[in-house]
């Protein structure tokens, strides 16, 4: 299970460039590759647990005598999501008839304006002065 990738997903006109890591340790070493330079990423993916969702804490404790985080446990796990996602027959959020309908009836379609102000976070960069001076 590989912690930090660095797949490229050709577009009609550009190379996209996408960092993913998984685990928090793997998260912080792609930010700082970002934030030297060294990293040029279009887009990021980070899943907190290690090994992703599939070493996550809602999963199922292993056989006595295995690690939870084995990695050879978190790839039998992520080939039997894999497994049972493909037998699916709605597997993509946007073919799904209930999102199609929000949108159509809702949102007035993908790209709106309403959807972009409804679906879309937006950050701020904001001082460690500010931010430890915020009520929790």
């Amino acid at each position: 299970m590989r912690a930090f990738a660095k797949p490229t997903s050709p577009s009609a006109k550009h190379n996209i460039h996408v960092g993913v890591a998984n685990g928090l340790t793997n998260a912080k070493l792609l930010l700082d590759k970002v934030k030297s330079g060294k990293e040029p990423f279009h887009v990021i993916e980070v899943m907190a647990c290690p090994g992703g969702c599939c070493g996550g804490g809602g999963q199922p404790y292993p056989p006595e005598g295995v690690k939870v985080l084995d990695p050879d446990l978190l790839r039998k796990r992520a080939s039997a999501c894999t497994a049972i996602d493909s037998k699916k027959k709605l597997r993509k959020s946007y073919e799904n008839p209930a999102i199609e309908e929000v949108y159509s009836s809702y949102l007035g379609g993908p790209g709106t304006e309403k959807a972009h102000e409804l679906l879309h976070t937006h950050y701020t960069p904001e001082s460690r002065e500010e931010s430890d001076n915020q009520e929790v």
